[in-house]
């Protein structure tokens, strides 16, 4: 009987979440195709995302037709790359005053209610090119109240689901971890909701065409062949087979590019939940959930984590894979079986197969092995030989393919940063090694791969920077971005302080963490030494040290004194507080 309430329970919540996505289908109504129609005369159709690489400059007047209900949303974000020049719906030319302006990035909503009506409505937006791709984003608003109320009821199911997965499958998950869980997610949810698969993204439409490929031929693009082409496979192959069995039924692929960022989405809410089960493997015992609540809490809102729910690329797949060989590494620390051992050695074959970046958990893995005393010398050389084994039969076909059967393997050799723009490039010295000052960090809190004047010279800066807010600017938000960076310094030495604490008390408890932390951090050095370009250096590669990060400062509040402790995890609350408040916004604003 018990059984048969938790069957009904997720039957209502599988019905319940495919009831509201067809809501969301019908109110928030969206364009198939369009046409493109140049200055000299030339005109393209096309599909939305209403996208055309590589076109000269001047202006495009892109033209669509929506049928809209009485149900329909009426408020819209529009923006156009480079510059929207105007908009008229039925031949009326809405007045705004914002229009024009060139914001790609931050789309812009408008209420369009005073100019629709119901049945078929003709749009018609100019956009202004000033090189390279051309693309209008036509996406619901938030603040409609038909999506507010769509948002409300998917966010309850969501937390019903939550608590029906922790009630009667993890019960160590009590309701002030499931809250968090909820959080996380919820947080994710909004995110994805209010941030287009093109916006803070990077090279989606090449990452789209690798997808296109797969599904289009059923093999794997020469390296050279495309922008995106030289990465792993395997997240185009999952993908590109969904393209091809979707696209199969009639569905636009718009709808088809809604699915597979639904999924990345869901990639991202796994590694929410295996960071809540990592905060067990950290903090076994029940005299230290506040340790674990604060662990999952971090995981749950820091930024860059949240960023990879919408991104339609391989960075969603690696994050889980990279999140999951951290678990399965920290269990075989404590329990060095040789079932843990072979899962391990799986985990770092399909991770690479998803990203080359998996290769920097191998010296990591060997170096634990090398060390671990419970482990016999014979064996150490057996399970090295048997790791080997299933890395290369799982794996080696891949680098067998691109650097012997490929006929052009630049790209491949040079890791994707052949052709990458020389305004990119940085000089490597000591100074731009080596300089970290918060001030400036403060005073500059956006990245900006292109422009010194942002500080983009200087390595620390730029990868500390970008683990908050990538590359990207979030003037609507400055004020609250430098608060976050103020208060996040406070950390810094409460990091510096777990670390010590832990080497000193527990010494090789944690040693996998450390090597993580360590090994990464210098893969990064070396990467933007031997590639100096600025977006080398983003954070988004090695999201896998907050982690140790957060272990390490979650640490050094317990070593403090306990009249200093509650000051501390006040610090870490606010700043947690101030991350999702971010995230928030962003949502709240589009």
């Amino acid at each position: 009987m018990h059984r048969l309430k938790i069957i009904a329970s997720f039957f209502v919540i599988v019905l319940g979440l495919f009831l509201l996505f067809k809501l969301y289908n019908n109110i928030a109504e969206k364009p198939a195709t369009g046409r493109y129609l140049m200055e000299n005369g030339n005109s393209f159709s096309v599909a939305y995302p209403f996208n055309i690489p590589n076109q000269p400059v001047g202006s495009y007047h892109l033209s669509f037709d929506i049928l809209f209900s009485p149900f329909s949303i009426s408020s819209y974000k529009i923006s156009a790359d480079d510059c929207l020049e105007s908009i008229s719906i039925n031949g009326e030319i809405i007045a705004d005053t914002s229009i024009p302006y060139c914001d790609f990035q931050n789309i812009r909503s408008f209420d369009l209610s005073p100019y629709l009506s119901v049945g078929r409505n003709h749009f018609t937006i100019t956009a202004r090119n000033t090189g390279g791709n051309v693309m209008v984003q036509f996406a619901p608003a938030n603040a409609d109240l038909h999506m507010a109320i769509f948002i409300i009821f998917l966010l309850t199911l969501i937390w019903i689901t939550i608590r029906i997965i922790t009630t009667h499958y993890i019960p160590s998950v009590d309701f002030s971890l499931s809250i968090i869980l909820g959080l996380g997610t919820a947080l994710r949810i909004l995110y994805t909701l209010a941030t287009p698969f093109t916006v803070r993204a990077h090279d989606a439409m090449d990452h789209i065409d690798y997808i296109r490929y797969v599904a289009f031929y059923l093999h794997i693009p020469p390296a050279s062949g495309g922008w995106e082409y030289h990465q792993a496979p395997l997240y185009y192959i999952l993908a590109g087979l969904y393209y091809r069995f979707v696209a199969s039924l009639g569905i636009s692929e718009y709808t088809l590019l809604l699915h597979l960022r639904m999924i990345s989405l869901l990639l991202n809410c796994g590694c929410l939940f295996i960071g809540c089960y990592l905060s067990f493997i950290l903090f076994p015992s029940d005299k230290h959930k506040w340790e674990r609540y604060l662990f999952t809490a971090f995981i749950a809102v820091f930024p860059a984590t949240v960023f990879f729910s919408s991104r339609l690329s391989n960075d969603a797949l690696y994050q889980l894979g990279s999140f999951m060989i951290c678990a399965i590494l920290l269990l075989w620390w404590k329990k060095p079986t040789s079932t843990y051992w072979y899962i391990l050695a799986a985990g770092v074959a399909i991770t690479y197969l998803t990203k080359l970046s998996a290769l920097v958990f191998i010296p990591i893995i060997f170096i634990c092995l090398l060390v671990q005393a419970s482990v016999p010398i014979r064996q150490k050389i057996l399970r090295s030989i048997i790791f080997a084994s299933i890395v290369i039969l799982i794996a080696g076909w891949l680098p067998i393919m691109r650097l012997y059967l490929e006929q052009d393997t630049t790209r491949t050799r040079t890791l994707g940063n052949e052709g990458m723009n020389s305004n990119l490039s940085l000089p490597t010295n000591i100074s731009g090694m080596a300089t970290f000052n918060p001030l400036e960090i403060v005073r500059h809190p956006f990245n900006d791969p292109w422009e010194n004047t942002e500080r983009r010279q200087y390595f620390p800066e730029y990868y500390y920077r970008s683990a908050f807010f990538g590359e990207f600017h979030f003037d609507n938000m400055r004020k609250l971005s430098q608060i976050l960076l103020g208060i996040s310094f406070f950390l810094i030495p409460l990091a510096i302080v777990g670390f010590m604490y832990e080497c000193k008390k527990n010494k090789f408890s944690t040693l996998p963490l450390h090597l993580i932390f360590f090994t990464v951090i210098a893969s990064s050095v070396s990467y933007r030494i031997h590639f100096p370009y600025a977006p080398n250096q983003d954070f988004r590669f090695v999201t896998i040290l907050i982690i140790p990060v957060g272990f390490y400062i979650i640490k050094g509040i317990n070593a403090l004194p306990k009249q200093f402790q509650f000051i501390a995890n006040a610090i870490f609350c606010i700043f947690l507080l101030l991350c999702s408040v971010f995230i928030w916004n962003i949502f709240y604003q589009s």
